[in-house]
């Protein structure tokens, strides 16, 4: 199975977000931790804290092209 950009761009962002959710709720189960770096784990574990702070709060995120603004700016 081929999942292309465009099929993801298709979703809505709720599917967006649960898909990435699911994603990485499968990723998580994997052993593939157990060979990481240090820092490779913190980031996924500030990852994880703002996926659990969405969830709680949708509102407390801002879209892709907001945060790249304010990156650039």
């Amino acid at each position: 199975m081929t999942i292309t950009q465009d099929d993801i761009k298709a979703l809505t962002p709720i599917e967006r977000q649960q898909l990435l959710t699911i994603l990485w709720d499968v990723i998580e189960e994997d052993d593939y931790k157990d060979n990481l770096p240090d820092e490779s784990v913190e980031e996924i574990k500030l990852l994880n804290e703002r996926i659990e702070e969405y969830n709680r709060d949708p509102t407390s995120a801002i879209p892709f092209e907001e945060a790249l603004k304010r990156l650039i700016n």
